[in-house]
């Protein structure tokens, strides 16, 4: 399960590992080709723009329980997830 601002998020299981891993690296800048091979496993052949989707829909969702916007897109490497928004 995860919560943003007290809400329980109502997450398919691709956009909980992509929301896992950038809060294990809060601050961090995690890459695009990390988060697919963290989610999809080391031979991953996904799309890119699967991944952008899938960021887009955890986004709204984030926000839509009052979490803001703690993903941010570090173009052309990857993003990076602020955990304090989700507490302002």
């Amino acid at each position: 399960m995860a919560w943003a601002a007290g809400r329980e998020l109502p997450l398919t299981a691709v956009e909980f590992d992509l929301l896992e891993l950038p809060t294990r690296h809060a601050g961090r800048t995690v890459t695009r080709d990390g988060l697919l091979e963290a989610v999809y496993g080391p031979d991953i052949l996904a799309d890119c723009n699967a991944l952008n989707v899938f960021m887009s829909r955890l986004r709204r969702k984030l926000a839509a329980a009052g979490g803001g916007y703690p993903i941010e897109t570090v173009a052309r490497i990857g993003y990076k997830f602020d955990l304090n928004q989700l507490y302002t």
